[in-house]
């Protein structure tokens, strides 16, 4: 090897271990999150009760029976309906 791939060489390890020595030390180590506590509810509130019985709704009715003749069913998708 010449002189010159040497000097490349030691420059190229020289500027990585400055790499390595900036990326451990250079960062303080962050502090530790705080804990967080969480209460979770085990029941329905007043409050939220009266808004759920608020909220209901009647189920849809059944559609009625259909008496008499029936055509051809038309499908109901522009595709199929072109086709």
């Amino acid at each position: 090897m010449t002189r010159r791939r040497l000097m490349f060489l030691w420059t190229a390890i020289l500027l990585l271990a400055v790499a390595v020595a900036l990326m451990l030390y250079g960062e303080e180590p962050a502090p530790p999150a705080p804990e967080v506590s969480v209460n979770f509810p085990r029941r329905l509130n007043p409050e939220e009760r009266r808004r759920m019985e608020n909220r209901r709704v009647l189920p849809a009715p059944a559609p009625a029976p259909q008496t008499g003749p029936q055509g051809p069913v038309r499908p109901r998708d522009p595709v199929l309906a072109a086709l």
